[in-house]
């Protein structure tokens, strides 16, 4: 299939390369010229224009950082040049003769006078809001923001984003309900919270978030967010270069990262690569409840858990422009892990008769995990303008490995009561291991029908294998054996083929879209050690209608609707039994079902005021459910589907500039959200209202310098059976500038109260929890970012276009 795939590229490559030649045509000339200033230095970003001699414009082009330009596509005739720049008098050349026969002509130096003026009778009339709504997507303008001043990558920049709502780990959800694709300058990357981490704030323009993405994407993506970087044309070498520390209330740690760009007029290289040392924690406690009335077992674990995970992650590739109407290019990424978790876990099981104290058992639990592998991935790409009515043809092929390894050693030691002696031990060594690949192949194409009237259509095909090995072994009196209870050897094959129409049309004032998108989806699941083999083949119509209606120019209303699935991940199908304690056991599901999702939205924006309601239904919902066993005292937590979910939605956001120095962010969320569902031989209905408040003060003074309060609160919400407690942070932040701007400081102290808790409880039939986590969110950062180069151009990151199957395989 690999080379399949290769073959289909160079095929489509050639057909493209001999369009382009067309598109050329070998009847055309290519003028190129120079400009400088009367000093005779290079000067950038003029604009040239290419004039018939009746004055009529015929093409157009900007100098580069060598004041060199280009004028493609030129025939026979005779034109006229005007060349303007701000600072310098226009400069009209005189008549020239264009004679096909040579691919390219030179038509000199040109040289602009300076032009006097007084510089301080330009005013700057205001400034870019920090929010816009723009057909269906709310913009956040992040480049000059105070807002923004302290963040120090991405994840901080969502963080601080409308509509966003960032966890702990660095997971991102769209108003606390899923989980978003992340593009890069309109290309679908399917980012982790590391890569996220190592795109400097600095780089990003803006933030465009789409929470009801149309048909054009991949039935799995529900919204999207596109961060757009800042770029410009300029030539030669730029980059990046960074450091950083942070201390939590346990460990330290480290990042370290390097990026670095080289453009010339038609190849553009571009490189990274970065190291974290990520020391996380986790404190665990609570209790729980096993029994009914009087007579029960109350299991009260306290656990520590400490995540050392050191990754280097990477990405290099190349763009060749085979003229400004078409592009090809290549990008190799991945990530070399290297984790260890240690988990110390105290359970006390306290058995009451009567509510009587009978009997106490003491359990210790040293569990430690390590997980290493590489991932890798391949993606060679190709984009284009195929004629002058600006048809657009994009093509992905994608090829990607991920090798995993995991090696368990759980150590148990029953206690007497004061936990001073050991009364008995067991030991299970667990090794698994896991190999992903994932091909794809995707074509998008937009068709002008005319001025006001566009089609796009598109389609995908991609192919995944898996193969995941876990065995286990038991310590007895005789040594080590293997336990083929514990054990298994999964085999998972997956085909998608899908494909899309949109057409839309645009009025004065009014803009509307539809589409239809086919997904077809085979698997097969084949445990092979309990010789059970489980198909499936479903077909799914996700449509989707977006309309926009511009009321003035400082008002918008827009309506949006759209169906999505959700497949299971990889490991959610994986029947494996993974041991975490004596008592607690996670396990996948080979029997789900993908979830269906219908979402409409409404939302209006005034000048700054962004305001949206919205509802969503969902079926089908894939969870994690405890199943209790009262007798062995072990609980399973195991991916199901349950029944429905319904949430209703209203969201606000509102930013104030109190004075030149002090703004303000405000971003309110309104959620009623239910979910209920039959499950084993009980039913549950759990719904609340809830509302979620997000925001920060931000004091711009003199010399560079930002100072940054910001908090959050989460009031008491649901999920699943369980009831989840409120919480809040606050948080301070400071930023620094030097050197013109090409080093910065920057120092953050996260939740400087200590106040970030997870408590939750639920009881459902036999299942009675009660659990308190606490994690590494209180911590000290400082950064330092330095920008070297004569360049200030960043490059054109691209996704691949199996950028859903990836996501789906964290």
């Amino acid at each position: 299939m690999k080379k399949l795939i290769i073959l289909v590229f160079m095929v489509l490559a050639g057909r493209i390369l001999a369009q382009a030649q067309v598109l050329a045509d070998s009847s055309s000339t290519t003028l190129t010229g120079k400009v400088f200033d009367d000093k005779r230095h290079a000067i950038e970003f003029a604009t040239v224009m290419l004039l018939a001699a009746d004055s009529s414009f015929i093409k157009g082009a900007i100098t580069d950082t060598t004041g060199t330009f280009e004028l493609v596509g030129i025939r026979s005739g005779q034109y006229f040049v005007k060349i303007s720049n701000m600072g310098s008098k226009a400069f009209i050349s005189s008549i020239l003769e264009v004679k096909n026969g040579s691919p390219s002509l030179s038509i000199g130096e040109f040289i602009l006078e300076s032009e006097a003026r007084n510089l301080q009778e330009v005013v700057v009339k205001g400034e870019r809001p920090l929010l816009e709504r723009e057909y269906g997507k709310l913009i956040v303008n992040v480049a000059n923001s105070a807002v923004f001043k302290t963040s120090t990558n991405a994840i901080d920049v969502l963080k601080r984003s409308p509509s966003l709502i960032v966890d702990p780990s660095g997971g991102i959800s769209i108003k606390g309900l899923y989980a978003p694709l992340v593009m890069l300058d309109g290309r679908p990357q399917p980012l982790s919270a590391e890569e996220l981490r190592n795109i400097p704030a600095s780089d990003i323009e803006k933030v465009e978030i789409v929470s009801n993405a149309s048909a054009r994407f991949e039935g799995e993506i529900r919204a999207v967010i596109n961060i757009k970087l800042k770029r410009d044309k300029n030539l030669g070498w730029t980059g990046i270069a960074y450091g950083g520390f942070n201390q939590n209330r346990q460990f330290s740690g480290y990042e370290t990262g390097l990026s670095a760009t080289y453009k010339t007029r038609q190849w553009t290289y571009f490189g990274v690569v970065s190291h974290r040392n990520d020391n996380d924690f986790l404190n665990m406690s609570g209790f729980r409840r096993i029994g009914q009335g009087n007579n029960y077992t109350l299991m009260t674990p306290n656990a520590f858990i400490h995540y050392d995970s050191k990754p280097v992650t990477y990405r290099v590739g190349a763009d060749y422009q085979i003229n400004p109407k078409n592009t090809i290019g290549v990008i190799a990424k991945g990530v070399f892990r290297n984790r260890t978790d240690l988990s110390d876990n105290l359970t006390h099981l306290d058995t009451y008769a009567q509510n009587i104290i009978t009997a106490r058992q003491n359990i210790q639990t040293l569990n430690q995990n390590t997980i290493k592998g590489p991932t890798r991935s391949l993606n060679l790409n190709y984009r284009g303008t195929l004629s002058p009515k600006n048809n657009q043809l994009t093509i992905d092929l994608d090829y990607g490995k991920y090798s995993r390894t995991e090696n368990q050693d759980i150590q148990n030691r029953f206690l007497n009561n004061d936990n001073s002696t050991v009364i008995s031990t067991s030991r299970l060594m667990g090794d698994g291991t896991s190999e992903l690949s994932i091909r794809s192949i995707r074509a998008d194409y937009t068709h002008p029908l005319s001025k006001t009237l566009q089609l796009a259509a598109g389609t995908k095909f991609s192919w995944v294998n898996s193969d995941d090995a876990l065995r286990y072994d038991t310590l007895s009196l005789g040594g080590w054996g293997y336990d083929a209870s514990k054990s298994n050897r999964f085999r998972y094959n997956e085909q998608i083929s899908a494909a899309y129409v949109i057409l839309g049309k645009e009025w004065k004032k009014f803009t509307v879209e539809a589409g239809l998108r086919l997904e077809h989806t085979q698997t097969r699941g084949n445990s092979l050690t309990l010789a059970s083999v489980v198909d499936r083949s479903y077909l799914r119509w996700l449509p989707s209608f977006q309309a926009s209606y511009r009321l003035d120019d400082n008002q918008n209303i827009s309506l949006g609707y759209a169906r999505k699935l959700t497949r299971p991940s990889f490991s959610d199908l994986n029947p494996f039994t993974f041991y975490t304690d004596p008592f607690t056991y996670i396990e996948g599901n080979p029997f789900l079902l993908p979830t269906m999702r219908n979402t409409a939205e409404l939302s209006y924006s005034f000048k700054n005021f962004n305001a949206g309601l919205s509802y969503v239904h969902d079926t089908d919902i894939i969870v994690q459910m405890p199943i209790q066993d009262d007798a062995t005292k072990i609980i399973r937590y195991t991916r199901v589907n349950l029944n429905t979910q319904n949430v209703f939605n209203i969201d606000l956001s509102l930013p104030v500039k109190i004075t030149k120095f002090w703004s303000l962010q405000n971003n309110l969320l309104i959620m009623h959200r239910q979910v209920a569902s039959s499950f084993l031989t009980g039913q549950f209905d759990n719904r609340i209202w809830t509302y979620y408040y997000g925001g920060g003060q931000y004091f711009s003074l003199k010399n560079n310098c930002t100072i940054e309060l910001s908090y959050y609160y989460q009031g008491p919400s649901a999920d699943q059976f369980y009831r989840v407690k409120s919480y809040g942070v606050v948080s301070v932040g400071v930023q620094k500038s030097f050197w013109a701007n090409k080093l910065t400081a920057q120092l953050n102290f996260n939740d400087l109260f200590n106040t970030y808790r997870e408590a939750f409880y639920g009881q459902f039939l036999n299942v009675d929890v009660n659990t308190l986590q606490t994690r590494n969110v209180q911590n000290f950062g400082v950064r330092l970012t330095y920008k070297f180069g004569k360049s200030a151009f960043k490059r054109k990151n691209r996704a691949n276009g199996s950028a859903e199957e990836e996501s789906r395989t964290r």
